[in-house]
C-alpha cells in the first residue's frame, strides 16, 4: 500500500462514520418537523381561544425548527430545502388560521395584516402555497366541532356561509397557482403538482360538503317553522329558529 493512500485513509472520514452522521442528521430533521407540526396544532388551539401570546409562542417554535434544520448537514442537500418547506408550511397555515378564524366565527372584519407576507415570513413559494392550501381544512374541522349540538341552527348556517366566503377566495387564489409559470417557479420539488393539486381537490370536496350541510340546515329550519304553525293552528311570525338547539 502506498504512503499517499495510507495517509488519506487515516486522515479522511471513515464510511461508517459518514453513514452514522447522515442518519443522525436525517433523524434530527424528522424530529424537528414533528415538533413544528405539534407547535402548529398548539398554535391553532390558541388561536381558537384568541390567545395572541400563545399563538406567537408557537410561531417562534416553528421558526426555531426552520433555523435548526437549516444548520443540518443533510445529504443530498435538496433534502434540507424540502424539510424547511414542510416546516415553513406549518407556519403559513398557523398565521393564516389566526387571521381568518375571527371572521368565520365572530364576524370580525377581515383586515390586511402586515405579518401575512411570504417575504416577511421568509418562506419559499412551495411552503406558501402548501400552507395556504391547508387552511380551509383546519377551518372546516373547527366549524364542524364548534359547540357540537349546542349551537342554534341559524348560527350553524351563518358559520358555514362565512367559511364558504373564505374558501371560495382561497380556491380562486390557489387555482392560479396551478399555472405552468408558478409550477416552474416551484419546480425543485418533483411531486409538487401532485401534492398541491390533491390539496386543491380536497378543498373542492369541502365546498361541496358545506353546501350540502347548509341545504340540510335550511330544510330543518323550514320544517321547524311549519311544525310551529301547525301546532299553533294559525300562521304566526316565526320565533327565531336560531333559538332551537340541534342535538344531531
Amino acid at each position: 500500500m502506498g504512503m499517499v493512500l495510507k495517509v488519506l485513509e487515516r486522515a479522511g472520514p471513515r464510511p461508517e462514520d459518514f453513514e452514522k452522521g447522515a442518519v443522525h442528521e436525517l433523524e434530527e430533521a424528522y424530529r424537528l418537523r414533528k415538533t413544528a407540526v405539534r407547535a402548529s396544532k398548539a398554535g391553532i388551539r390558541a388561536a381558537k381561544k384568541r390567545d395572541a401570546r400563545g399563538v406567537s409562542h408557537e410561531k417562534a417554535k416553528i421558526q426555531q425548527c426552520m433555523q435548526k434544520i437549516q444548520a443540518l448537514d443533510l445529504v443530498p442537500a435538496w433534502r434540507r430545502a424540502e424539510f424547511i418547506d414542510q416546516v415553513a408550511a406549518e407556519l403559513v397555515e398557523l398565521v393564516c388560521f389566526e387571521w381568518l378564524y375571527p371572521y368565520v366565527f365572530f364576524g370580525d372584519e377581515i383586515g390586511s395584516p402586515e405579518f401575512l407576507s411570504a417575504k416577511r415570513l421568509e418562506v419559499s413559494p412551495q411552503a406558501w402555497y402548501h400552507g395556504i392550501a391547508d387552511v380551509p381544512g383546519e377551518l372546516g374541522k373547527a366549524v364542524t366541532r364548534y359547540r357540537r349540538g349546542r349551537l342554534p341552527l341559524k348560527e350553524k348556517v351563518v358559520l358555514r356561509e362565512r367559511l364558504l366566503v373564505v374558501i371560495q377566495d382561497i380556491i380562486s387564489y390557489l387555482t392560479d397557482a396551478t399555472d405552468e409559470s408558478v409550477l416552474e417557479i416551484t419546480g425543485h420539488e418533483k411531486d409538487f403538482r401532485r401534492r398541491f393539486e390533491g390539496k386543491v381537490a380536497r378543498i373542492g370536496a369541502l365546498i361541496n360538503r358545506l353546501n350540502e350541510e347548509m341545504i340540510e340546515l335550511l330544510d330543518r329550519i323550514q320544517l321547524l317553522k311549519e311544525i310551529r304553525q301547525a301546532v299553533s293552528g294559525t300562521p304566526r311570525e316565526e320565533k327565531e329558529a336560531g333559538g332551537e338547539d340541534d342535538s344531531s
